[in-house]
């Protein structure tokens, strides 16, 4: 980085035309260090880690908003702005720094959950087993992207639920059994060789609706 260098000084009053020498040092500035969870902006002031790329210009310089990372749709984005691929969400391995593409996930061989009333809330909900079975009343999900990958997927309840912007579901025998049974997403995907739907009120609600098996059998009641 290119700096200029102003120096000052006074000649003496003989006029005797003699040089002079004159020595300087240039001294860069310690490096800032902040506590645990801030960052520095660059003018030295340490601010939370969540305040970068938070759409608010924290900084003076506003630098903590600048080159914040923008995730295709088949990423996954890490809450201090760092794209990884969607296939890195909840495979059991911390590839963002701050372990976000962990968070809310549920891994298991036999993931089982009893409960009169089971609601989940959480932006990415991702269930992952061999055997996933929710036995309950009232099953709810409300999430952005709701994913779940197994072998057997089964759903026992009076009331099935899922709110998803997309709704995915991977496994070789899907099952829902209910009373009402809805979805509610944009993008709702089952992907199975043998997908059953049981109940009274069955409704389905999306833009893009698409149902991949062999065997696909809905029955009302």
């Amino acid at each position: 980085m290119e700096k200029n260098l102003l120096i000052h000084y006074t000649a003496d009053e003989d006029g005797s035309e003699r040089g002079f020498m004159a020595t300087y040092t240039v001294e860069t500035p310690p490096v800032k260090i902040c506590p645990l969870w801030q960052r520095a902006c660059n003018e030295g002031t340490c601010i939370s880690e969540e305040w970068f790329c938070d759409s608010i210009e924290d900084c003076a310089g506003g630098e903590d908003e600048a080159n914040c990372a923008i995730c295709m749709d088949t990423q996954f984005k890490c809450d201090y702005n760092r794209c990884i691929g969607a296939n890195q969400r909840c495979n059991g391995i911390h590839d963002c720094q701050d372990k976000t593409d962990e968070d809310f996930c549920v891994y298991g061989h036999k993931i089982t959950v009893y409960g009169y009333d089971i609601t989940v809330y959480g932006y990415d909900i991702t269930l992952y087993g061999y055997d996933i079975t929710l036995y309950g009343y009232n099953i709810t999900l409300y999430g952005y992207d709701i994913t779940l990958y197994g072998y057997n997927i089964t759903l026992y309840g009076y009331d099935i639920t899922l709110y998803g912007y997309v709704i995915t579901a991977y496994g070789y025998f899907i099952r829902l059994y209910g009373y009402d049974i809805a979805l509610y997403g944009n993008d709702i995907t089952l992907y199975g060789y043998d997908i059953t739907v049981y109940g009274y009120d069955i409704t389905v609600y999306g833009y893009d609706i698409t149902l991949y098996g062999y065997d696909i059998y809905t029955l009302w009641i």
